[in-house]
């Protein structure tokens, strides 16, 4: 029986908060309870400021507790064509920064996430001389990749990538921040904006620093930014434990597929946009018949036969030039998303990034 729950719910379990009804003054407020606006949370808490987080529904309810579990360094462009667009410094400071937080995953949350690399496998000559690009700019800017040809295909091996739970690391960074002293409030949405507040269904919450980090619902709450960014939804589907065995992650087809051997040996599996990219511009987050059965047919030519459990959908954001969105959209109030489908790093970097500027980090 499939179920439309994320396979990372089977690992992980939420903790429970009830809603803001009563006015509240702080130094930091995180609209958006997934990876990216939890990290600044905890970022903030260790830098002794006050935190208070909100979220419409719960911790990681979107695509935080929903997406593939991988950490892929730099941007959702690949190495070599950021290269281009931010130059060579940049793009490398960058890329050594998203190196950075998965180290700070690990140091806080101890087998969350394992830096196992991560294979780009290429599926025609195009892909395969894109591989090469990609490769030689890694490697010219002193960053580790390997050329691979093995059981799994052909393409490059980029070791400092990896994977993770994505609940579990949402999870327990709210746990920790709560250490702190930190209050989140859950059922609580954000209704509007100003200088320095946010004003929820029962109450206003007055803060030095808002971060707004909804990624694929940021054309919601703030309509001025709906032509930088729009929804798309991302589909996976997940096996019971299979007998065969997948040795790396691996990112395909350009990456629009995408796929992972879990310890207890499910196969964890996502992609298939690009079949029909028309109807997955949308925030309606429900599997679809046609990309369900493109991902099984994705999973045989892999050698998995085991039935799937579960199917799902997350929705993320999307932008025109492939760079997150960061902006201040009032005093204080900073818009982040629009991750293009790997927020898992790059998201937490422009968050904390955020708080540093704020109080002169």
């Amino acid at each position: 029986m499939k179920h439309a729950e994320p396979i990372w719910n089977n690992y992980a379990s939420r903790p429970t908060h009830g809603t803001l009804f009563n006015n509240i003054k702080t130094d930091v407020c995180i609209v958006g309870l997934g990876g990216s606006g939890l990290s600044a949370a905890l970022h903030a808490c260790e830098l002794g400021y006050n935190v208070v987080g909100i979220d419409a529904k719960f911790v990681a309810a979107e695509a935080a507790g929903r997406n593939g579990g991988f950490l892929l360094n730099g941007f959702a462009k690949f190495y070599h064509e950021t290269r281009q667009q931010l130059g060579i410094e940049e793009n490398k400071r960058i890329y050594q920064s998203t190196m950075t937080e998965i180290q700070w995953i690990k140091d806080r949350i101890p087998g969350c996430a394992k830096q196992t690399g991560v294979l780009r496998i290429a599926e025609s000559e195009e892909e395969i001389k894109d591989c090469e690009d990609h490769l030689l700019a890694l490697r010219e800017d002193g960053f580790d990749a390997e050329y691979y040809d093995g059981e799994q295909g052909s393409g490059i091996l980029i070791p400092p990538d990896g994977v993770f739970n994505p609940l579990q690391r949402a999870v327990s960074l709210m746990e920790q921040c709560k250490k702190y002293g930190a209050k989140f409030y859950y059922d609580t949405s954000a209704i509007y904006f100003g200088d320095n507040f946010v004003k929820t269904q029962f109450a206003t919450i007055e803060a030095h620093l808002i971060i707004v980090a909804v990624d694929g619902y940021l054309h919601k709450i703030f309509p001025q930014l709906s032509g930088k960014i729009k929804p798309v939804r991302l589909q996976m589907a997940s096996t019971k434990s299979s007998t065969t065995k997948i040795k790396l992650p691996v990112y395909s087809n350009f990456g629009y597929d995408y796929w992972q051997q879990l310890p207890d040996g499910r196969v964890a599996i996502g992609g298939g946009r690009n079949i029909s990219e028309d109807t997955e511009y949308t925030d309606v987050c429900l599997p679809t018949d046609k990309i369900q059965n493109h991902l099984k047919y994705k999973l045989e030519s892999i050698n998995v036969y085991e039935p799937i459990e579960n199917s799902w959908a997350g929705i993320v954001g999307y932008t025109v030039d492939g760079m997150p969105v960061v902006h201040e959209v009032y005093k204080d109030v900073w818009a982040v998303g629009g991750y293009n489908g790997t927020g898992n790093l790059i998201g937490p970097v422009m968050t904390k990034n955020i708080v540093n500027k704020k109080f002169n980090i």
